[in-house]
């Protein structure tokens, strides 16, 4: 009876102790998300406080274009996406 109420308890606490390192793997998953994601909000924060302190465009300035695009995609001639630095993506 002992050895058995022993291996019950082993077993229990085998279960307990994998959901423990399970919930502990979310948890620095989930951690290192909200880290990542404060990083990328305090970016975009910094640039559009730039953003309003410049005065309007009213002509093309390739700064500005420097600032806010990271790439052009041409998949036809109809097709042309505008990726923006904080991954925004649009039609052009």
């Amino acid at each position: 009876m002992i050895i058995q109420l022993n291996i019950a308890r082993a077993r229990g606490l085998e279960c307990r102790l994998a959901r423990f390192d399970k919930a502990k793997t979310i948890h620095t998953e989930v951690t290192e998300l909200i880290a990542e994601r404060t990083a990328r909000r305090r970016r975009i924060e910094t640039y559009l406080k730039e953003l309003r302190n410049r005065e309007p465009l009213t002509e093309f300035r390739e700064t500005d274009w420097l600032a806010m695009v990271d790439y052009v995609t041409v998949h036809s001639k109809d097709d042309i996406r505008v990726t923006f630095k904080d991954g925004t993506e649009i039609k052009a």
